[in-house]
């Protein structure tokens, strides 16, 4: 699957935790997103911020997350909603962008709301979910 190079694809927190051995994520974003744009919401900064701050696997975990962050394009948005999954979904939704997740919950909500969905297939590999 080829996507655009003006794709914007937006990271969910937890797209930016530590992925299973067996998946090479530079190599993968590769096969999936040649050219695409991956973006990460301050919104996501901040939670990831806030998890690293946690003196537990998780807390390192997101402190592995932020550096991986800086390796992409950051953006301030201004997208409302109760949850961070209802801005991410509302932002993906105003920039025409594809979320990645690995988030069930969110999976849902995105695909109510026609937005499409990059999650982990299998241990293996990316797949996507939905229409671009």
């Amino acid at each position: 699957m080829l996507i655009f190079s003006d794709q914007i694809i937006l990271f969910d927190t937890n797209f930016l935790l530590p992925f299973p051995k067996n998946i090479n994520l530079e190599k993968e974003l590769d096969r999936v997103f040649p050219g695409g744009k991956i973006v990460i919401l301050d919104f996501i900064l901040d939670e990831l911020i806030g998890l690293a701050k946690e003196k537990s696997s998780i807390g390192r975990s997101a402190k592995l997350g932020l550096q991986l962050a800086q390796k992409w394009t950051n953006m301030v948005s201004d997208a409302e909603g109760p949850t961070v999954d209802d801005r991410l979904v509302a932002a993906a939704q105003d920039l025409k962008a594809i979320i990645a997740t690995n988030d069930k919950e969110l999976r849902k909500k995105a695909k109510q709301k026609g937005v499409p969905v990059i999650f982990v297939r299998g241990y293996s590999h990316f797949e996507l979910e939905g229409q671009i």
